[in-house]
């Protein structure tokens, strides 16, 4: 199966090509059959430092042509289908093999299609042909309908709507004996992510699925902070269950309890505490994140290319992803902080004041997007919200400058939670509307503010 390589410019393919024809220029050792042969040039070249083909025979190369290896192998990953179908590890791994094949042949490589033909199988498959759709159990969400919601790149539906019939049977069985397995730990109510449909090797699909699941789910934790009240401290439970003791059902604790009275005896104390779906999701608040959340603009930024390479685009990604990492902290400091790294994705760059671009920033926006009802507790006027962004941010150098803790409430970082998700949802409308760069949206503030930006 032939790979049609493409580089992204002509220097790059040069490049690529001098190291490559360093490398030809540069001895190889073949391991010698003695075992002590064998260890001292281990000893003296690292047992990383070799190319071991398909046959296991190993070849040692010099400094010389190691250091083209390498450099040749960087360059190589720029190029398509690498850098789209492969980790730069799977790369470096299947052009190594490679290298080992051509000198078992007594070849050299002169170009780099020359190589190409000696790539593994399963790698130039993965690279061509190979799709991979990967499924993942959530936790934190009930949903009450049969249907399928597309989030990001990401499907989210119950176990029970997933059809197996489309995939054969084989002769040994395999089919029944997975579906079986799966069905150990998957009811039919089990809440399931299906990310998109990806194309490469394993190692780079488990890349880009946890990273569409990872938006998804920001996307949904913003959508549900939103929607419920309070809902911010209660979302570090939306997750996948990726690690073994995120499953456990119920969470035992004990504790021994002592009245005072000397002649009371000590008693032990249980508690428990059960995983359950804290927040539900139907057809109706759906319908309420597409008309007044802009759920389906997400859903475009997070899969559509002419999103992902507009800069103002991106900086909403950033703030996305670090508004979920905020629930995700276990303490109010760590939540009000990472809080603020989400609006300064959004709104700071390295050459401006950051703390009067994210007030100005706050404070001209949210007037026009938030209900007065959903500001601050206790804020009125433009001017009292201002303040209190300016209090908060002092919080937060106090806890990331001074190491301070206790100064911030529960009630504090609900407040500021649903500012923030406020504040990201206006700029995602304003992508929808055209807006591609922080100049624009740094002009736009300006005009709320009557030109005091």
């Amino acid at each position: 199966m032939d790979l049609k390589i493409s580089f992204p410019d002509d220097k790059t393919r040069r490049t690529c090509s001098w190291h490559l024809r360093k490398f030809a220029k540069a001895k190889a050792i073949l391991a010698p059959s003695s075992t002590e042969g064998y260890l001292q040039l281990h000893k003296e070249r690292g047992f990383g430092m070799q190319y071991r083909g398909d046959n296991s025979r190993t070849f040692f190369p010099t400094q010389t042509g190691w250091d083209a290896f390498v450099e040749f192998t960087r360059f190589l990953h720029l190029a398509e289908p690498f850098a789209t179908r492969s980790t730069k590890n799977d790369t470096y791994q299947a052009a190594q093999k490679a290298f080992a094949n051509m000198l078992s042949d007594g070849l050299l490589p002169e170009t780099v299609e020359d190589l190409v033909a000696y790539f593994p199988h399963s790698f130039t498959t993965a690279l061509s042909v190979r799709a991979k759709r990967c499924f993942s159990k959530v936790q934190g969400l009930n949903l009450d309908d049969d249907y399928f919601l597309r989030v990001g790149q990401c499907w989210l539906g119950n176990f029970a709507g997933l059809c197996f019939d489309a995939i054969p049977e084989t002769p040994t069985g395999h089919k029944k004996y997975a579906i079986e397995t799966i069905g150990d730990v998957f009811d039919g109510e089990t809440a399931v992510f299906a990310a998109e449909r990806n194309f490469g090797t394993d190692d780079r699909v488990e890349e880009e699925s946890a990273y569409q699941w990872e938006f998804a789910l920001s996307v949904l934790c913003l959508m549900i902070n939103l929607t419920y009240q309070p809902a911010f401290g209660r979302l570090w439970p939306i997750r996948l269950l990726e690690r073994p003791e995120h499953g456990l059902a119920a969470q035992r604790s004990f504790s021994i309890i002592e009245d005072g009275d000397a002649t009371v005896e000590r008693q032990i104390g249980l508690a428990m505490k059960f995983v359950e779906p804290w927040f539900d999701i139907n057809i109706s608040i759906v319908d309420e994140w597409h008309d007044s959340l802009g759920l389906s603009i997400f859903n475009r930024i997070g899969a559509e290319k002419m999103f992902r390479d507009a800069e103002l685009a991106s900086r909403l990604v950033d703030a996305v992803l670090y508004f979920r990492q905020a629930a995700s902290q276990s303490t109010l400091e760590m939540q009000m902080s990472t809080l603020w790294i989400s609006v300064e994705s959004i709104f700071a760059t390295s050459n401006q004041d950051v703390v009067k671009t994210n007030l100005n920033g706050l404070t001209a926006m949210i007037p026009n997007i938030l209900k007065r009802d959903r500001w601050p507790q206790g804020v009125g006027t433009p001017e009292e919200l201002r303040k209190v962004f300016k209090k908060f941010y002092d919080w937060r150098s106090r806890t990331v400058h001074q190491g301070r803790r206790g100064h911030v409430s529960w009630r504090d970082v609900e407040d500021f939670s649903v500012v923030v998700g406020a504040i990201i949802v206006g700029v995602a409308y304003l992508i929808d509307e055209g807006m591609r760069t922080g100049e624009e949206l740094k002009v736009r503030i300006g005009e709320l503010l009557g030109g005091g930006a």
